[in-house]
């Protein structure tokens, strides 16, 4: 009997612990990344939780808003993030992660690129994918 409550509070725990990375429930911004191109990037929340159990995961999602949505990936908000540079018909994306290096009391920030990703505008708005 103790065994089955133990793996039930296992299961609850571990089913608890899971998140969708591509919940689009929770909209918190919109960001016109190629104002020349009309490209946005859209932000959703998709995992809350403060504290020691972890922070604030968030998806970012790359649109025209009128023939194609794509999705880009999942980040920890304070951490990391997405950066988006236009060139001509591209666009380059950077995933970051900033960590601290040094002692005690003389710490900087150092800013590491994890992904890096180039897409071809014209192409996005030919293959109408919406995700």
């Amino acid at each position: 009997m103790r065994m089955k409550i133990f793996y039930i509070i296992i299961v609850s725990i571990i089913l608890s612990c899971t998140y969708n990375k591509r919940n689009k429930k929770y909209h918190t911004g919109t960001t016109d990344i190629c104002p020349h191109h009309h490209l946005y990037v859209e932000t959703y929340t998709v995992f809350a939780e403060g504290g020691a159990i972890g922070g604030t995961m968030a998806s970012d999602y790359l649109t025209d808003s009128v023939s194609f949505r794509i999705y880009i990936g999942t980040f920890e908000e304070g951490e990391e993030t997405y950066l988006y540079k236009c060139a001509d018909d591209s666009i380059k994306i950077e995933k970051i992660r900033m960590d601290e290096e040094g002692a005690p009391y003389d710490t900087k920030f150092v800013r590491r690129v994890i992904e890096r990703n180039s897409m071809n505008i014209k192409t996005l708005q030919k293959q109408s994918k919406f995700e």
